[in-house]
């Protein structure tokens, strides 16, 4: 009996092991690539290119469209690091990144999915908020009272999240 079971918890884990091809989203598709595939740093920062795919409100996102200028959002040079000093133990990490011209130091000022033109962005993981609505609340409680906030954008509310 215990062999079976062992056996058959075996089997199921061999099963759920498997990985699935990322292909295709209803979210936007940020890629990220760092020079000579640099690990991603807790300051500083390193350098690499990103791109957004984004076909618009509603549409699917294909990974493969990442050189179909069509549908690309955005598609340049970053300087990127790991956001956060606790956090960073999480298996879900949250990111800073700067958008950079081509000479890799000029700060450049980009309106990445429908938001205000900007050169520092947040990808923010919300390793601990599950529910994804403590952030959304505690920006929205803030706005109410007058406090002056950065943007902030809830993705499909303009916000973009790592899911």
């Amino acid at each position: 009996m215990k062999k079976t079971l062992q056996l058959l918890t075996f089997c199921l884990c061999a099963h759920v092991a498997q990985a699935q091809g990322f292909t295709s989203s209803n979210l936007p598709i940020v890629l990220i690539n760092t020079d000579n595939n640099a690990p991603i740093p807790d300051e500083p920062g390193v350098l690499g290119t990103m791109k957004i795919i984004y076909r618009g409100p509603g549409l699917r996102n294909y990974v493969t469209d990442k050189d179909s200028a069509a549908f690309l959002n955005y598609n340049g040079r970053v300087d990127i690091e790991i956001r956060g000093s606790y956090s960073q133990a999480f298996p879900k990490k949250a990111y800073g990144f700067t958008t950079l011209q081509a000479d890799n130091i000029t700060n450049n000022n980009v309106s990445l999915l429908g938001m205000p033109e900007e050169n520092d962005w947040v990808l923010h993981g919300l390793s601990s908020d599950p529910s994804l609505i403590r952030d959304y609340l505690s920006h929205n409680l803030s706005r109410q009272i007058g406090a002056l906030l950065h943007e902030h954008f809830f993705f499909g509310q303009r916000r973009l999240l790592i899911t």
